[in-house]
């Protein structure tokens, strides 16, 4: 295939059709408009709910409207919460994919440092999925922040508020790795293991900052006491995003190297660095458990089945 050079980059040259739809691009544009059916479903049942719009409590409390609200208030759905599930989807998307997304980005540049070889062949598609997922993380939030009120959020900013303190911390670091990125894509090795340690020191600080804020926030749901009470809930949440994102990586791999040469050296990386999480994690939950709830620890352990 006939090849362009920009900005020391090869790119293989394609037609505007084909760059637009081909197999990879229309598989794109079908998750983008399950996504664009989902956000619509999760604003109409934010903004245009019965609970929602139950203005009359003042001027009518009889109002047949606001009793269905109060109704759905307490016993059903208000939002996209309930009394089973405090969290809303959003909150659940971005945690798993700026967590996952920054933990891939992180584990790349610890790699290089290392001089793990073998992951310097996978480096710029794992930095390129990793920084895909933070940039899904950040839309979402922007999304549940609501994005009608971005320009006042960005003009009077309220520092204080985790949710908002998120957009500009991890975009401080996003430039890098798309340097990175370039560097590793243009085979300058030796300047993209320079760059990996000021990518490494920048996700450590933002990732606890982040990891600080949502463990704060988890804490404050008195409901869910082993939340609330899990002691250094911050490093479950750091140790739990390693483990999701070796299993992204190894997804990758999997689709991506499978017919290489150093797919099996690479999977079998992978396979030992999740296993040593995955156990650090395991213990973790008992020593959590047993901390904050002994009784409730040994009944679902020991109960007869």
């Amino acid at each position: 295939m006939e090849k362009i050079t920009f900005a020391g980059l090869e790119i293989n040259k394609i037609s505007i059709f084909g760059l637009l739809f081909n197999k990879t691009m229309l598989l794109g544009y079908f998750f983008m408009a399950l996504a664009m059916v989902g956000i619509y479903e999760i604003f109409d049942v934010r903004y245009f709910s019965a609970a929602a719009n139950a203005h009359a409590s003042g001027l009518n409390p009889t109002d047949p409207a606001l009793k269905e609200a109060m109704r759905l208030a307490v016993f059903g759905d208000v939002g996209e919460v309930n009394r089973n599930i405090p969290w809303t989807l959003f909150i659940v998307n971005y945690m798993y994919m700026i967590y996952t997304g920054s933990g891939v980005i992180f584990i790349v540049a610890l790699a290089e440092l290392m001089g793990f070889h073998v992951i310097a062949k996978a480096a710029a598609g794992f930095m390129a999925v990793g920084l895909s997922m933070v940039f899904a993380g950040l839309f979402t939030i922007a999304t549940d922040l609501n994005m009608l009120n971005m320009l006042w959020m960005v003009l009077t900013p309220n520092i204080s508020a985790g949710m908002w303190l998120m957009l500009p911390l991890y975009c401080t670091y996003i430039p890098f790795v798309l340097f990175e990125i370039y560097l590793l894509l243009t085979n300058k090795r030796e300047w993209a293991k320079r760059l990996a340690l000021p990518i490494l020191v920048l996700s450590i600080g933002v990732d606890l900052v982040e990891y600080y804020i949502q463990a704060k926030l988890f804490s404050m749901n008195t409901a869910r006491h082993l939340w609330t009470e899990f002691p250094f809930l911050t490093f479950y949440f750091i140790i739990s995003a390693f483990v999701s994102s070796l299993g992204v990586m190894g997804i990758y791999s999997y689709l991506v190297h499978k017919n290489k040469e150093e797919y099996n050296e690479l999977m079998d990386l992978i396979r030992k660095a999740m296993l040593f999480f995955v156990s650090i994690l395991a213990l973790y939950e008992v020593f959590g458990y047993m901390t904050v709830d002994k009784d409730w620890s040994f009944f679902n352990s020991f109960r007869p089945i």
